[in-house]
């Protein structure tokens, strides 16, 4: 059985190669840093996209994570979508850049809750029985 493909993108690189190892086992994962990476590395066999808000820790209101959300959907629109920010984003999601039903996870991700929403998002909510 083929692993379901995630794409992480966060511009922390520790932070990304830490994910990548600790999903691999469960997921294809393919990891991008950027936004422009994030474009290129995004086809129709990606999962779900699981995504910093800000792809850019020097600019305050960066929302790169949800641009590239945003343009994934309407690309691929049966991509699911997981945010994950250190910051206190509601702010920033009110002003209408929430996408419908996206989870925000707060970092420290807790694993076990990103375990989780990734295997109901790829398997449905039955595989959590």
């Amino acid at each position: 059985m083929m692993k379901p493909h995630i794409l992480i993108v966060e511009d922390v690189v520790d932070y990304l190669r830490s994910l990548k190892g600790i999903l691999d086992a469960e997921y294809e994962v393919s990891t991008a840093s950027s936004l422009e990476e994030g474009k290129r590395l995004l086809t129709a066999n990606i999962s779900v996209l699981l995504t910093d808000i800000r792809l850019d820790e020097t600019q305050l209101n960066n929302i790169d994570g949800i641009l590239l959300a945003k343009w994934a959907k309407e690309k691929f629109p049966a991509l699911e979508v997981v945010f994950m920010t250190a910051f206190d984003q509601q702010e920033v999601l009110r002003d209408g850049n929430k996408l419908k039903d996206v989870p925000v996870l707060m970092k420290p991700l807790r694993l076990s809750i990103l375990k989780r929403i990734l295997k109901e998002l790829t398997n449905g909510p039955d595989s959590l029985r």
